[in-house]
């Protein structure tokens, strides 16, 4: 739901001083919009490829691009699917993570993580870090 829109890599203009995983900001329609890659964010290394997007993000007045390896589909998950996540992989991903999504078959099921965006965004930068990025 928080979903605005799914872009094809652009132009990121880098801000100095920043945590390693804010690649920094790009206007988006005249809006200044700040870039996080959650591959560095969450500790694996950066990589770019043809797959790679970035999905803007809007949330409680907060909007954000996030870059990410892929996307494939959209999708929506009945609760009967989704599984909290255990407090080990919680507490690793500073509560980001808030489920364990179940898509497929038996024989062909795959996991998706589901991550609360919110928590993911001012969990990683402070709001007057993110309106600092923004301005």
């Amino acid at each position: 739901a928080s979903i605005h829109t799914v872009l094809m890599p652009q132009s990121i203009t880098s801000v100095p001083q920043t945590p390693d995983f804010v690649k920094g900001v790009m206007n988006l329609r005249g809006q200044i919009v700040p870039i996080l890659d959650l591959r560095v964010r969450f500790g694996l290394p950066a990589e770019d490829h043809a797959k790679t997007r970035i999905v803007i993000v809007n949330i409680n007045d907060i909007t954000a691009g996030l870059i990410v390896d892929a996307v494939s589909e959209v999708l929506r998950l009945p609760d009967s699917k989704i599984e909290p996540p255990s407090a080990l992989l919680s507490s690793i991903a500073a509560d980001c993570i808030t489920g364990i999504g179940q898509v497929g078959s038996d024989k062909d099921q795959r996991l998706i993580l589901l991550l609360d965006v919110y928590k993911l965004l001012t969990s990683s930068l402070s709001e007057a870090e993110l309106a600092r990025l923004a301005a």
